[in-house]
């Protein structure tokens, strides 16, 4: 009979064939695969010496232990400031006064210049006192800004800004661009907000070519007065500037309630012959844009005072006359390009 020499056992269940048979480590002795035989009795013998001792095993984790007092040292040395950011900034708070007067500290004032370029002088103190020339100076072009009343929050322009200088006490903002232009009355308290426009997006794709015509199309140009919730004032008046050459075809007056105002629109000529546009464009009557008790009105074939044309960078003016139960209203004047 063969003498078995078993191997030192590594796992449970490890297997070692010999002689066509197969015993299997069941943890405390080699066990011969198949019926288990009963159980033998205790053996006696003489306890064998003490094997190697096995390599170390992983290192384990044990609980973090608590945490130990403050330490108690010296304050490092402070780091040098970093630059000043230039982001966008609100709620400056300024004092409308009289047009082309020198603002002083929380004033804001409007201005025309001998060339009729729309200025701003703006204050470098405002009205709480706050000395904001650092900011004003960080705004560089290009740069837009609006106006809204300080106490209801309805806006009277918004502007492009063109060029921007300054002397010791305000800046002058000039722009030749109005989107939304109401004349604020003096001692009105204006909140002057500044924004910077993000980066161009991309180009989107080309239309589809025109057909050919006489003309440059249809178009329209206009103003918006809003009494801010109350009746308009009788005399408020707006101005925009033309930018193309065009032949006045007719006027839409808009409402936002039911009411009656007339509006009388003036023209100037590019070379600037009066200042402000004080050429009368439609005769009076129905012709001069206007609403009857009515929310809205229009006139497609009005009759003129100083002629339907008008060459491209004109400047219109439109006069509040007469109004009664009108809180905010649109003038929209039709033109076919030229």
């Amino acid at each position: 009979m063969a003498i078995i020499n078993f191997p030192i056992p590594g796992a449970t269940g490890e297997t070692y064939p010999f002689d066509g048979k197969v015993w299997t480590w069941n943890g405390f002795a080699w066990v011969l695969e198949g019926t288990e035989g009963p159980t033998g009795a205790t053996g006696i013998g003489v306890t064998g010496p003490t094997g190697a001792t096995g390599p170390s095993g992983p290192a384990g984790t044990g609980p973090t232990g608590p945490t130990g007092a403050t330490g108690i040292g010296t304050t490092g040395p402070t780091g040098a400031t970093g630059p000043t950011g230039i982001g966008q900034r609100g709620g400056l708070l300024y004092t409308k006064i009289g047009t082309n007067l020198t603002p002083t500290a929380g004033q804001i004032s409007f201005g025309v210049s001998e060339d009729a370029t729309f200025q701003i002088y703006v204050s470098k103190t405002t009205a709480n006192g706050e000395n904001v020339t650092d900011l004003l100076s960080a705004y560089s072009l290009p740069l837009r800004f609006t106006l809204q009343n300080g106490f209801t929050g309805s806006y009277f322009l918004t502007c492009e800004v063109d060029s921007i200088s300054s002397t010791s006490t305000y800046y002058v903002y000039n722009f030749p661009t109005i989107y939304d232009y109401v004349q604020p009355t003096n001692g009105t308290q204006l909140v002057l907000n500044f924004i910077k426009p993000g980066p161009t997006g991309p180009a989107g794709a080309t239309g589809p070519a025109g057909t050919g015509g006489g003309g440059g199309g249809s178009g329209s140009f206009g103003v918006v007065f809003d009494g801010a919730g109350g009746v308009i004032t009788s005399g408020s008046a707006a101005l925009v500037k033309v930018p193309y050459a065009c032949t006045i075809t007719g006027w839409e007056v808009v409402g936002q309630t039911a009411g009656s105002c007339n509006i009388d629109v003036y023209k100037n000529t590019p070379s600037f012959v009066t200042w402000p546009p004080t050429f009368q464009v439609f005769a009076t009557g129905a012709s001069t844009p206007n609403l009857v008790s009515s929310a809205t009105g229009a006139n497609t074939s009005p009759s003129f005072v100083s002629g339907a044309t008008a060459a491209a960078g004109t400047w219109f003016r439109f006069a509040i006359n007469t109004i009664t139960s009108v809180t905010y209203v649109v003038v929209s004047i039709q033109v076919t390009k030229t």
